[in-house]
């Protein structure tokens, strides 16, 4: 039975938090032509050189390895599946229908001018982690014009002169946009759809392989409505004239992230499922029928599930297990095949459920090759510079050491669309995002927590560190690493700036930790600082400053609000916090969240953020502050969208209007602010944000209702 349009994402949700609880969970967070590439070659990484850990825990060196035709790519996925059916066999009749507990880590808990008519001289531009690496947004800016995915639309606000700002033109883009790029006369959205009516054949539903957190309960498992696949459109713009559609490219998935070098897009999408269709799920096909009168009674359910998984898995087709992707030609949507050498496969059993496309192609080019890179198993953190993009994918496999995170490390940059694979590792641990990395030359620097056994085995601890790593004869090999750092606390924020890495972690007080990465083989802590409270964000301000946003605390950990920070790390060996701001009310902003979200111009010393307080009435505002290392904050003011286009669908339509007037970026054109929000855009100049010279209502609903 097909679902309702709502039922699809509320059982992907199940999914999802299952995921997530199951990332904590013990060994991990856990007709086709072509190829004709054979399997690289691996060498094992060796120990390294002191401090520990020398070399990650297991059994298995990480690895991506090609086939050498379709028929061993098919045995191979077949063996990948069996793998993970296994073991999660073995570990729910371990469990006996009780609560999934393993040797893994447990879910985190955080604390809880004149104008000239031909465009801006000078405006800000999206936050990046690298400098000419360009990362997908929601708000774009060519000085003349702002660039707003609103709804499920793309919108066009002709923005210079300011006192003239009006909406310009907006157009359609279908299903949900989660991010662009605009460069030149070109843009390119990224919006996520389900396909209502079967366009592009039986996706199948979202079942998954992997160990189980938690039972279902019958009555639960029998009203969960089957889950839709999400689809990932990649939609290219003109806008040479008025915004039309170029180019239409829909792969299966949901979109994760994308990075840009000039004109050569890279957009990672990750697979939803793992199953064929005629592979049963536990929990829903066969725990789900009826209740279970024992734990005998319960295993023998495991036993005929996994036989009957093992035998549908057998049967398969190598068409079941690689994600669609098309295009549209002349206005009919073909299929778009991938070579079997696309597929790159870690040790079967060692993944996440799906795969995982790093799809590119020329943003200027209205047609042409779309070039893949698919990796079986989901990653869960994407970084990228100038030459290299790494992949994270949490390790499945139990580990009497810990948690560990398989790296993958792919060469790219701006004269190629190519992701070419170059080698892979294990560091201990899981990073925090994509902050976590960083990569000078052939030297990759990961910061990790790790959840694991004490030296003793009688209890377990989380610790953290920095490890160095170096791709050697196709292998990511660990070459030193800073030991374990705060025990007992879990990172919340890390930057590296040249030679020197950066690392907030928390607990009940905030230690920074000042790391000398200029010799990879012996990462040193010279520094640290412990105050109450974290950073969840750090920006470097100059040479010798860090400027960060976070949550202030008291000595026992407990949050008291939003903070600023300016950290003075001039001496490596004595960090200061030189200065502080505070709000005094429970708030948040979506800066902590995603450094997008965080505008800091440093020629201009001006700081500009969303934010909401939980205190009184909803209130979401823009903040302005001036900031400088010497003479710390200075609170410019807000800009308030709390009334912006109260009614913006009309008194008669107000109930079903679903907008909320939360802001979500802010951007400078020379010396006007503009903060855009759900509802509206309003301009201001930066040194009166009492009145604003303009104001742009945006009409519409916006779906999601908050913060991006």
């Amino acid at each position: 039975m097909r679902p309702k349009p709502m039922e699809a994402p509320r059982r992907c949700a199940i999914q999802a938090a299952l995921v997530l609880l199951l990332a904590a969970c013990g060994g991990g967070s856990g007709g086709i032509d072509g190829g004709e590439v054979p399997p690289p070659e691996v060498t094992p990484a060796p120990g390294g050189p002191s401090p520990v850990p020398t070399s990650p825990p297991g059994n298995t060196q990480a690895r991506l390895d090609r086939v050498v035709d379709c028929e061993a790519l098919v045995d191979a996925l077949r063996g990948d599946a069996a793998a993970k059916i296994g073991g999660q066999a073995a570990r729910m009749r371990e469990s006996g229908g009780r609560f999934y507990e393993s040797g893994g880590a447990p879910p985190p808990s955080a604390p809880v001018p004149s104008v000239d008519s031909d465009g801006a001289g000078d405006f800000t531009e999206t936050n990046v982690q690298v400098e000419g690496v360009d990362e997908a947004d929601v708000i774009e800016t060519d000085g003349q014009r702002i660039y707003v995915l609103h709804g499920s639309a793309f919108v066009v606000v002709d923005a210079w002169p300011p006192t003239a700002a009006a909406l310009e033109s907006m157009t359609p883009i279908e299903g949900v946009p989660e991010g662009m790029f605009v460069a030149g006369d070109r843009a390119v959205v990224f919006s996520r759809i389900y396909d209502e009516t079967d366009r592009f054949g039986d996706l199948g539903d979202c079942s998954s392989i992997g160990p189980p957190v938690l039972p279902i309960e019958p009555e639960i498992a029998g009203d969960i409505a089957p889950c839709r696949p999400a689809l990932t459109k990649v939609t290219v713009l003109d806008l040479s004239a008025a915004p039309s559609v170029v180019r239409e490219v829909y792969t299966e998935g949901s979109y994760t992230a994308a990075r840009r070098h000039d004109a050569v897009v890279r957009v990672v999408v990750q697979g939803d499922g793992g199953l064929p269709r005629g592979v049963p799920e536990f929990w829903l096909d066969r725990y789900g029928s009826a209740p279970v009168a024992s734990e005998e009674e319960f295993r023998a359910r495991v036993d005929a599930w996994e036989q009957e998984a093992l035998a549908a898995i057998e049967e398969s087709e190598l068409s079941e297990w690689l994600p669609g992707q098309w295009e549209v030609e002349d206005g009919v949507l073909a299929e778009v095949r991938p070579l079997c050498s696309d597929v790159h496969l870690p040790p079967s059993g060692q993944t996440d459920q799906g795969m995982t496309r790093i799809l590119g192609l020329d943003m200027n080019e209205n047609e042409g090759e779309l070039h893949d890179a698919l990796i079986v198993g989901r990653a869960s953190s994407v970084y990228a510079n100038l030459d290299r993009l790494v992949l994270a994918q949490p390790d499945w496999a139990p580990s009497e050491e810990g948690d560990r995170t398989a790296v993958h490390v792919f060469g790219v940059g701006a004269s190629t669309m190519d992701s070419s694979y170059l080698g892979s590792g294990y560091v201990p641990g899981v990073p925090h995002g994509q902050f976590s990395f960083d990569m000078q030359g052939d030297v990759l620097r990961v910061a990790t927590t790790q959840w694991g056994p004490a030296p003793d085995r009688g209890s377990f601890r989380t610790t953290s560190r920095i490890v160095t790593t170096g791709i050697m004869e196709g292998a990511l090999q660990i070459l030193g690493s800073t030991g374990d750092l705060a025990p007992g606390e879990r990172i919340f924020s890390v930057r590296y700036v040249g030679d020197r890495g950066y690392l907030v972690t928390f607990r009940q007080v905030d230690p920074l930790f000042v790391v000398d990465l200029s010799d990879p083989s012996a990462p040193t802590v010279l520094g640290e600082l412990k105050i109450p409270g974290f950073s969840e964000y750090m920006h470097p301000l100059g040479d010798d400053h860090l400027l960060t946003i976070g949550q202030d605390a008291d000595e026992q950990g407990r949050v008291r609000g939003l903070a600023l920070r300016i950290f003075d790390v001039s001496d490596d060996a004595n960090p200061v916090a030189a200065h502080l701001y505070r709000f005094g009310e429970p708030g948040s902003s979506a800066a902590s969240d995603d450094h997008r979200a965080f505008l800091f111009d440093e020629d201009r010393g001006l700081l500009s953020f969303p934010y909401v307080s939980y205190e009184g009435p909803y209130r979401s505002v823009l903040e302005l502050f001036a900031v400088d290392a010497i003479d710390g904050f200075t609170r410019v003011g807000a800009v308030d969208h709390t009334d912006l286009g109260r009614n913006p669908c009309g008194e008669s339509d107000a109930g079903n209007c679903r907008q909320v007037p939360w802001v979500r970026r802010g951007l400078f054109l020379d010396d006007f602010l503009y903060s855009i929000g759900a509802t509206g855009v309003l301009v201001h100049r930066v040194r009166d944000l009492t009145d604003p010279v303009a104001t742009v209502l945006l009409p519409g609903s916006m779906d999601g209702g908050g913060p991006d």
